[in-house]
């Protein structure tokens, strides 16, 4: 099919002209910390099923099942498969248009620690205890010392785990709220942090409250670890992606509306915010306390996915939390847009074909149906272009847009997903002024229509609140790590060891005693 005259541009040579680079440029002022959270927290609010399909066999478009991606003509790496497969969405029962759906909920309610149906959630809880805990797994040796429990094991053979490469002995994957968190090792690092700080928290509650039981310890730590998502994610992580003009567009909080909705919007969970996947660095740091390069050696990114081997093996989760929060994060540069690592090996050693997550995202979007760009530049309130010269207020560099011309002949034809990630940075922000608009119009949605927010009258009472709001993603690594003795006070902020460091004890941290303790009488006021 044409659109305005021209037919659209193979996802994978889009890729290999605009998205792909060999070089990474790093980030002044962020860490790589800024990454691995947006995806973690991504993971809490969208999942989108894939159709169950045979398109890892072969390059068909099989409908309504797969939508491949077909090698470019200068495509050496693709020359002898064709293509990378594609498994299109699941869809809505058989609605035409086709509409896809989400298997999460889409509140910021930390289901990637609890899971997003009760089976789930009862099944990550320790019920051999009255302590309100969730279920944990094995602990390891690390250079001597024996670390806190791990994430439970996941004993059903998963793609990716159990795999007999380099020093793996048949690990399983691990088991956590969300099915991803087999990833990566940061993935894998951050879920074993909040398990961790459930029970913490569960045991703190415990000792101010002897008289509660299980249940309701289970539920009150289950409350503030969704309150401590929220305030993460919105209060420490968001203004450093939309900056000051995004953090205007939000708002503040002026309570629940009932009519607001809720859900996460296609647009948003399958192009902007996967603005993200140009933050990924090529290399996973792993440091020692001494915050230098730990015994077991940095790792290309293709060799941490889908391998749990190496936290068992490999000196547990600090390495990796320390390298997320030491080391600086992958700038998002619209000439340097997406590492080769994620476009030429994604997975390589789990797949046939080594996924390219420029070409997925792109044909993600094609097959969601996604209107494009300029139907979002209207959305946002940008002038609509009609030339690619009316584009440069917000894509300057002249060489870009000419690639953008040759790709897709009209700008209505330009991909959303590609089109946010080459706009340049709005003032402060790190994304675009077309992205900035999408996150915080979600985050907004999100924030407004949601009942259970923790600000909403009747949720926490204002001492609550206050403690709540004292915490902070650096103490509960401080809390939940195996030895974390030293961070940033915002570990999202890049700092030089040592300077900018603090020790654990400086850290702040909220306290329970003052707003949960609970005298057991029902009278009391």
């Amino acid at each position: 099919m044409t659109y305005n005259g021209f037919t659209k541009p193979s996802a994978r040579l889009v890729s290999q002209e605009i998205m792909a680079t060999p070089n990474i440029t790093l980030h002044e002022n962020y860490t790589d910390l800024v990454m691995v959270w947006g995806q973690y927290f991504d993971h809490d609010t969208d999942l989108t099923p894939k159709t169950d399909s045979l398109c890892q066999e072969r390059c068909v478009q099989k409908a309504p099942y797969c939508f491949p991606i077909f090698a470019s003509n200068n495509d050496s790496r693709l020359a002898d498969d064709g293509c990378i497969s594609l498994t299109r969405s699941t869809r809505v029962c058989n609605l035409e248009p086709r509409e896809q759906l989400n298997s999460v909920t889409s509140y910021v309610d930390a289901s990637t620690v609890y899971g997003s149906t009760e089976e789930r959630a009862m099944y990550l809880r320790d019920l051999t205890t009255d302590l309100g805990h969730l279920r944990t797994g094995i602990s390891v040796n690390v250079y001597g010392k024996v670390s806190k429990t791990l994430l439970p094991f996941k004993h059903q053979m998963a793609q990716g785990c159990n795999r007999p490469t380099m020093d793996d002995t048949g690990i399983p994957c691990f088991f956590a709220g969300d099915v991803r968190a087999n990833e990566h090792l940061g993935l894998i690092a951050i879920h074993t942090v909040w398990v961790r700080e459930h029970n913490r928290i569960a045991d703190e509650l415990k000792l101010i409250n002897p008289h509660w039981n299980g249940e309701t310890i289970y539920q009150e730590a289950r409350k503030i670890v969704g309150a401590l998502h929220q305030i993460i994610s919105f209060d420490h992580w968001l203004p450093k992606i939309v900056g000051s003009k995004g953090m205007e567009l939000l708002g503040s909080y002026n309570g629940y509306e009932p009519l607001v909705e809720a859900s996460t919007v296609n647009s948003f969970a399958t192009a902007a915010f996967r603005f993200g996947h140009g933050q990924i660095s090529p290399t996973v740091v792993r440091l020692g306390a001494d915050f230098n390069e730990s015994s077991d050696g940095n790792l290309l990114l293709h060799d941490a996915a889908f391998c749990p081997f190496r936290i068992v093996n490999e000196g547990s989760i600090d390495p990796v939390l320390r390298g997320m929060f030491g080391t600086a994060l992958k700038n998002m540069d619209p000439a340097e847009i997406m590492s080769e690592e994620v476009t030429e090996s994604l997975f390589k050693l789990t797949t046939h074909v080594a996924f390219d997550l420029a070409s997925l995202n792109t044909q993600r979007g094609r097959d969601h149906g996604l209107p494009g760009y300029n139907q979002w530049r209207q959305f946002c309130n940008l002038p609509i272009a009609d030339t690619f010269d009316d584009l440069a207020n917000e894509i300057s560099n002249a060489e870009l847009r000419q690639k953008l011309q040759d790709l897709y002949g009209h700008p209505d034809n330009i991909d959303l997903f590609v089109a946010g990630l080459v706009e340049d940075p709005w003032y402060d922000s790190i994304v675009g002024p077309t992205f900035t608009c999408l996150i915080a119009h979600q985050f907004r949605s999100w924030r407004t229509g949601d009942r259970y927010w923790y600000q909403h009258s009747g949720e926490f009472t204002s001492d609550q609140i206050i403690e709540l709001e004292k915490h902070s993603l650096a103490r509960i690594l401080c809390d939940s790590g195996d030895d974390i003795q030293q961070v940033q006070n915002d570990v999202f902020q890049r700092a030089i060891y040592p300077d900018g460091y603090q020790s654990c004890d400086q850290i702040p941290s909220m306290n329970l005693t003052i707003a949960w303790m609970d005298s057991g009488d029902d009278d009391c006021t």
